[in-house]
């Protein structure tokens, strides 16, 4: 999904993110919380996420809060990456990455690549499971709104909007 949030100024920033669950309460994903995301979603604690489908002109579009998880889900989020008993190709290749997850400090500067991939081997090689940084949380983004849009080659788009309000879900019909 595109995820978007604002910094303290308002200055708007998007990027693709993994889309790890979703239910009643609302989508869920991980990230780093010293993440421009994370740092984003500390001062402004509200984003939106966007799903689109070109082949078929259709989009929906969610907005709301954002509510970091309590320690135990991250937890149980972290947990269901494959670990390094895994003999799988794909599973270590994931493993590589759960390995960066606790050897990056995401989005800061990077003045030693070697460094980087150094640290992250020596998680691999150490034989201890990967512990789960301090830094890195699975968050909430709970709906307030949801549109869904189907795009129409003559652009009268149909656009179907819904607020939740204190006594449930609004619809609403927009314009194009």
């Amino acid at each position: 999904m595109v995820l978007a949030t604002a910094d303290a100024a308002g200055t708007p920033s998007s990027r693709v993110v993994m889309l790890k669950s979703f239910d009643p309460r609302g989508l869920v994903f991980t990230t780093h919380t010293g993440s421009r995301k994370g740092t984003d979603i500390a001062v402004r604690p509200y984003a939106s996420a966007t799903f689109y489908w070109r082949k078929t002109l259709q989009q929906i579009h969610v907005a709301g809060p954002v509510r970091r998880l309590p320690a135990v889900e991250s937890e149980a989020l972290f947990a269901e990456r494959p670990t390094a008993a895994q003999a799988t190709t794909a599973a270590q290749a994931t493993t590589a990455a759960q390995a960066t997850t606790a050897a990056s400090r995401q989005s800061t500067p990077l003045d030693d690549e070697a460094g980087l991939r150094q640290r992250a081997a020596d998680l691999l090689t150490a034989g201890t499971p990967i512990a789960r940084p301090d830094s890195w949380a699975g968050y909430r983004l709970e709906p307030a709104t949801i549109e869904f849009w189907h795009g129409s080659v003559d652009r009268l788009h149909c656009r179907l909007r819904y607020e939740l309000r204190p006594d449930g879900w609004v619809p609403q019909r927009l314009q194009p």
